[in-house]
């Protein structure tokens, strides 16, 4: 048990230093020189979100008598400016029925949404550099530069963990047996797909591959990512010999050491002499 708590430690560690670099990068002017355009698609969508969700319980106030008056229409026009649009189905000092009622909430829904997906595909399209760096930071640092240090990463040293071979614990472990592991382990597999999605799709909402259809399959890559995490988690605390997916896949193990680089019984404290 002490050392999948530590293993997963060691793994927040990891993915921490990676994200601060990622995050680090992110502000650099000649990797990402859309960074002011997306510190204002952000702020303009917050904006949005909050004009969004006071104007749907709004509505409904408004149209609970079946009638927009002068007032109430020109408070629309003035409080919710990026949703004005939608006094053009509305008629003032009229009365409007049930389905006029739904095609206005669904008109607002829309200029929401359309605006989300386009928030989404900025955001994301803007940062396509960083992604790509992230991309080949995880296979370096989990696979380079582990394989460079004999099975181990910062995260690992500061816990004294080592990946080593399943059988043979001085057995030296191949060069790509590590690189693999990177794609099983990191966000690498997530972020090309994120990368490839980002290239295929553009901007507008005309055709498939729009920013609509990049939302959804951004958010399917996400929650996909979230799941494998889990079920990568649960592997390793259901296994009695704490091995995951890779280290089955891979023939290999992570073992406790000590200060010599000695393997040591998580049981029983002993050290294990290969």
């Amino acid at each position: 048990m002490k050392k999948n708590i530590f293993r997963i430690l060691a793994f927040a560690i990891d993915m921490l230093l990676i994200n601060i670099i990622l995050v680090l990068l992110g502000y650099v002017s000649f990797i990402n020189p859309k960074h002011k355009a997306v510190s204002d698609e952000i702020k303009v969508f917050n904006e949005v979100q909050a004009e969004y969700n006071k104007l749907s319980s709004r509505i409904d106030e408004m149209l609970y008598d079946n009638y927009i008056d002068y007032s109430e229409s020109n408070e629309i026009k003035s409080s919710y400016p990026y949703f004005k649009d939608v006094i053009n189905f509305l008629p003032v000092n009229s009365e409007i029925d049930s389905n006029l009622k739904s095609k206005t909430k669904s008109y607002i829904d829309n200029i929401y949404n359309n605006k989300y997906y386009s928030y989404t595909y900025s955001i994301n399209e803007a940062n396509l550099l960083v992604d790509i760096i992230g991309f080949f930071l995880s296979i370096f640092y989990f696979g380079l530069l582990e394989w460079l240090f004999h099975g181990k990463t910062l995260g690992k040293k500061i816990f004294k963990l080592k990946t080593v071979d399943n059988n043979n614990f001085k057995k030296e472990i191949p060069m790509w047996k590590f690189l693999v592991k990177s794609l099983f382990i990191s966000e690498a597999v997530f972020l090309f797909f994120n990368i490839i999605c980002i290239c295929i799709c553009h901007q507008g909402f005309d055709g498939v591959l729009n920013a609509k259809w990049y939302t959804k399959a951004y958010s399917l890559i996400y929650n996909f990512q979230y799941i494998y995490n889990v079920f990568l988690l649960l592997i390793m605390l259901i296994r009695n010999d704490s091995r995951c997916l890779h280290d089955i896949v891979l023939d290999t193990r992570i073992a406790m050491i000590d200060k010599r680089n000695r393997e040591v019984k998580e049981e029983k404290n002993e050290e294990v002499n290969n």
